[in-house]
């Protein structure tokens, strides 16, 4: 099992995933291979949609880029350096092609990853924020909000009562 764990957590990180934590209350042998079984089909699928909207080799390095660093400081001067090009025509073909701006999707990555992180409620607003990378709880909140509808405390609490 250990090595099954350590190529999902591979190829999640090779190919710029979040991992979906699917707790499992039991530990017989079959809620363990369901648990297995949905981790390797979400990376199918993730790997089927990529493959279906035929981005460009370049898009699809920037957004494995974005999904692999959201955390940190990110901007299109930075995603230019990184990809040797200028960043505002690098931005321009991002929008072209996945349909939404850079800002748009490093937004959504961080807000996914968020989440993921206040579903498993380990940790407060202000932990999250910065695992996420967000400066201040204050802005995180204002984002998620803005994004989801709801602020990061009612999510987090949603999640504990299910």
């Amino acid at each position: 099992l250990h090595a099954l764990e350590n190529l999902i957590r591979e190829l999640e990180e090779k190919e710029g995933f979040v991992h979906k934590n699917m707790k499992e209350e039991g530990y017989r042998i079959e809620d363990i291979q369901n648990y297995y079984v949905r981790c390797i089909s979400h990376i199918y699928f993730e790997l089927q949609q990529r493959k279906n909207k035929k981005y460009s080799r370049l898009i699809q390095e920037v957004m494995r880029y974005i999904r692999k660093n959201y955390n940190q400081e990110l901007s299109l001067e930075i995603l230019g350096e990184e990809f040797q090009m200028n960043g505002v025509y690098l931005g321009q073909m991002f929008k072209k092609e996945v349909g939404v701006t850079f800002l748009k999707y490093l937004t959504n990555s961080r807000v996914e990853e968020a989440k993921r992180l206040l579903e498993e409620g380990d940790l407060n607003i202000s932990e999250v924020a910065e695992k996420v990378g967000y400066k201040t709880g204050q802005y995180f909140s204002q984002i998620f909000i803005k994004t989801t509808g709801v602020r990061p405390q009612e999510y987090k609490r949603w999640n504990e009562a299910k």
